[in-house]
């Protein structure tokens, strides 16, 4: 077991956005607070379930995506360029 004095510490922030049906805008929300988590030292972040579309269930299929896909794309460029661990909740 290793002592104190061998444990290395993180920073961890968890995101809360209130997300809704226009996809950018979440991901704008979202990016602005990870840049800002990172910014703040944070090493590993998490988002929310649906954070990035949150919306009437007769269009969940219109906001439907793949993975690997947009969103995840998206994100992995962003974590990568933070330096960070992301985890990205959910993706419809």
């Amino acid at each position: 077991m290793k002592n104190a004095a061998q444990l290395k510490q993180i920073k961890a922030a968890v995101i809360q956005i209130n997300s809704g049906d226009d996809k950018e805008k979440n991901f704008a929300r979202a990016k602005s607070l990870i840049h800002e988590a990172s910014s703040r030292g944070a090493t590993v972040i998490a988002l929310p379930e649906t954070f990035s579309w949150r919306g009437s269930r007769e269009y969940i299929f219109k906001n439907a995506e793949p993975i690997p896909g947009p969103t995840t794309e998206k994100l992995s460029r962003l974590a990568s360029l933070c330096n960070i661990y992301l985890l990205a909740g959910s993706i419809v």
